[in-house]
């Protein structure tokens, strides 16, 4: 079974050497999405409820180029900066996850760049 990497060109492209999108079979994984935009410009620095729907609508680009949805997606890993941003962040995620929430673990973290206050990782499967 081949392994699919995907780099849409609606996402910054990685500044690593990694993959924003891995499929192999009908799992999907999603590198970690931050709040930044095409061009890799931060969006919402210190509001933690535009940076959370800039990262979830990364995430729902990054599972489309690998042909899956947030109606896929079975486990997403939060990185918060603050835990004071906690109730925010799920406030924002339940209206994207309302009817059928995947699992999920909720860490802190320190993030690659301080302007970043989250980041989500998710796996998904497909069909």
């Amino acid at each position: 079974m081949k392994r699919e990497h995907f780099n849409p060109k609606k996402l910054a492209q990685p500044m690593a050497t990694y993959a924003q999108c891995v499929k192999k079979g009908n799992i999907v994984y999603t590198s970690g999405q931050v709040s930044i935009d095409a061009s890799g410009s931060v969006i919402g620095k210190g509001d933690i409820e535009v940076q959370t729907r800039q990262v979830i609508n990364n995430l729902i680009i990054a599972l489309k180029s690998a042909g899956a949805g947030l109606e896929d997606v079975i486990k997403v890993t939060i990185f918060l900066k603050e835990i004071g941003d906690y109730k925010t962040m799920n406030k924002v995620f339940t209206e994207y996850f309302k009817d059928s929430p995947p699992a999920r673990s909720t860490v802190l973290a320190d993030l690659v760049l301080d302007d970043f206050l989250i980041e989500i990782e998710a796996m998904a499967i497909t069909g």
